[in-house]
């Protein structure tokens, strides 16, 4: 995470919104930051002064990335920056921009109180269910969409080596100290033998 931000930080500094954008994503993490991670999540708050129209997708990004990272609060308020990312969209590069159910899981958490805000959110829903419908038909249209449904597949194992009834018996050490076994495992270890490979 510390190197995530720390990234983060730098192309936002130099107004690189697409690679800001790109790193906001991976900003999530599941245990407690460490203190190096909490000192350069605290300088996001250095940027609230920005204004600039990719800066609100940015801080939308982030936020939806770490939003279930209690240890991680964001340094700003969604529902302002929301506000001010709509009145902005225009603006926003296609590449900055959040993808319509990224949208519209925001609007839906911070618009119910805004008119033009919860207009949006009908739209985004029904542009989706549009998309759904047509892409539900093009499957129904194309006829190598409609394969046949295989059937499940069965693995079947060949018969394994026979077991021999040794095989998976305990060693009792004592037996190899035994004075009639030392003399026989001795002797099988004293016929092994070793040559050097030229």
């Amino acid at each position: 995470l510390a190197a995530c931000l720390y990234l983060l930080l730098l192309r936002w500094l130099a107004r690189d919104w697409s690679a800001v954008f790109e790193l906001s994503g991976a900003c999530a993490v599941d245990s407690p930051p460490t203190s190096e991670e909490l000192q350069l999540w605290r300088q996001l708050a250095n940027f609230e002064d920005d204004v600039e129209p990719p800066a609100h997708a940015c801080r939308l990004k982030i936020f939806l990335a770490v939003r279930c990272c209690t240890h991680l609060p964001v340094p700003w308020q969604p529902a302002e920056q929301l506000s001010l990312y709509l009145a902005k969209l225009r603006f926003i590069p296609a590449d900055c921009q959040l993808a319509a159910t990224e949208e519209l899981q925001l609007l839906k958490a911070f618009g119910a109180s805004d008119k033009a805000m919860c207009a949006r959110a009908a739209f985004l829903e029904t542009s989706l269910a549009a998309e759904t419908i047509e892409r539900e038909a093009a499957t129904a249209a194309n006829p190598f969409a409609q394969t046949p449904v295989p059937p499940p597949l069965k693995a079947v194992y060949p018969a394994g080596p026979k077991r021999k009834k040794d095989f998976d018996t305990r060693l009792v050490y004592a037996s190899l100290v035994a004075p009639d076994a030392v003399a026989a495992w001795q002797k099988r270890m004293g016929s092994l033998g070793y040559s050097r490979p030229e």
